[in-house]
């Protein structure tokens, strides 16, 4: 899921990761690149789960490399959507943990879709990201 016209999304078998490269018009306001996956359920449920851990860079066409949100977005059975921040991306790889408990709400309960993404402000965007772990509090 993308607000560009031009792209294409692969697996890197070299480093593992799933890439997006995208390209924008010049003057495109609103810019958006969110992969989704639909969860297999019941094997890949998240119930439960406290965070989602991943690796990922991002690569723009600015020198700043700035963003205007990064977001893992958790969709529920009826459709609900959480939308949870983690730490915009850099040009290096990098880990993220995003926590899927918070202020007392359950984000992982009847999840079964995940979007990771970006907002970013360049042009042109290389997104990629690996590893993607659902932890959960080991049984005491």
């Amino acid at each position: 899921n993308d607000s560009s016209k031009q792209g294409k999304a692969y697996m890197d078998e070299t480093t593992g990761a799933f890439v997006c490269d995208v390209a924008w018009p010049a003057q495109s306001q609103g810019k958006w690149l969110y992969p989704e996956r639909m969860l297999k359920l019941p094997e890949e449920s998240i119930d439960g789960a406290n965070m989602i851990e991943f690796e990922v860079r991002g690569d723009e066409d600015k020198v700043e490399n700035d963003y205007d949100g990064a977001l893992l977005m958790v969709v529920h059975a009826g459709g609900d959507t959480a939308w949870l921040p983690y730490r915009a991306p850099t040009r290096e790889w990098e880990i993220r943990r995003v926590p899927l408990q918070a202020a007392g709400v359950d984000h992982s309960k009847n999840a079964t879709l995940l979007r990771l993404g970006v907002n970013p402000r360049g042009c042109t965007l290389k997104f990629e990201f690996r590893n993607v772990k659902v932890l959960r509090k080991k049984a005491k």
